[in-house]
């Protein structure tokens, strides 16, 4: 990236998450945050372990169909507030801003 020395927009969400009941047979539901409870012998869910957060597909005919002993919470985010960063090689500089209501 020569020529560079500034980036900003670095947006994100910081968000709070609100468990639902616990799934433990048939299908994710699309679009939707999941929490691992616990994973079966043979889980349906590779490469990720309990405790780990992940989204279901985009759309229904995609769904992640529970194997046995699979477990997972369906999490409700609620956005807190909103974060920008920006950096500045030059100037050797950073500026974190946010967009928080308190309380």
């Amino acid at each position: 990236m020569a020529g560079i020395d500034k980036y900003t927009g670095a947006k994100t969400y910081v968000t709070k998450a609100a468990r639902g009941v616990k799934l433990t047979t048939g299908d994710t539901v699309a679009n939707t945050w999941y929490e691992i409870a616990a994973l079966g012998a043979a889980p349906a869910i590779p490469e990720l372990e309990v405790g780990a957060v992940f989204k279901s597909p985009d759309t229904g005919s995609t769904q992640i169909t529970l194997a046995t002993g699979d477990e997972l919470y369906p999490l409700t985010l609620t956005k807190i507030c909103k974060t920008e960063a920006s950096f500045s090689v030059a100037q050797c500089s950073v500026d974190v801003t946010d967009d928080c209501d308190e309380g």
